[in-house]
């Protein structure tokens, strides 16, 4: 009787037992699923995270890429401006050559002018004063 009794006892620890390993394999087994839900997520993360840093590197070469096709228009940009100015400063010299070449002729033709306008006053003159010995002499 005590032996069935003791038996009963061992029977029933071992069924506590095995609930409480059931109970751990279940628990185990949700944790593993969690674990391996967790790496799944940390696996698309770390995919995420290489084509965000693959879309920036992208972005930062082709930012870098347009900032030197900026910095060679500006240049040519500057170059151009610098032949404007030199063409601009060349034709102010031309205009200043020609001004002041202008500027003479016409004083050269103020001066012919004013010649030929003395020139005629002189002529009046000997024709009236060889009119008047005309007349003096008829």
């Amino acid at each position: 009787d005590r032996q069935n009794t003791r038996h009963k006892a061992e029977v029933a620890e071992l069924q506590k037992s095995t609930s409480a390993a059931s109970e751990n394999s279940d628990e185990l087994s949700r944790v593993r699923n969690q674990l391996e839900e967790s790496q799944q997520a940390a696996t698309a993360l770390r995919d995420e995270m290489e084509d965000l840093r693959e879309r920036a590197t992208a972005t930062e070469a082709a930012m870098k890429e347009a900032a030197l096709a900026h910095e060679r228009e500006v240049e040519a940009m500057h170059k151009s401006v610098e032949q404007i100015s030199g063409m601009n400063e060349e034709l102010m010299r031309d205009l200043d050559r020609q001004n002041t070449r202008h500027k003479a002729e016409v004083a050269e033709l103020q001066k012919s002018t004013s010649a030929a306008s003395e020139n005629s006053d002189e002529l009046s003159r000997v024709r009236n004063q060889l009119e008047e010995e005309q007349k003096a002499s008829a």
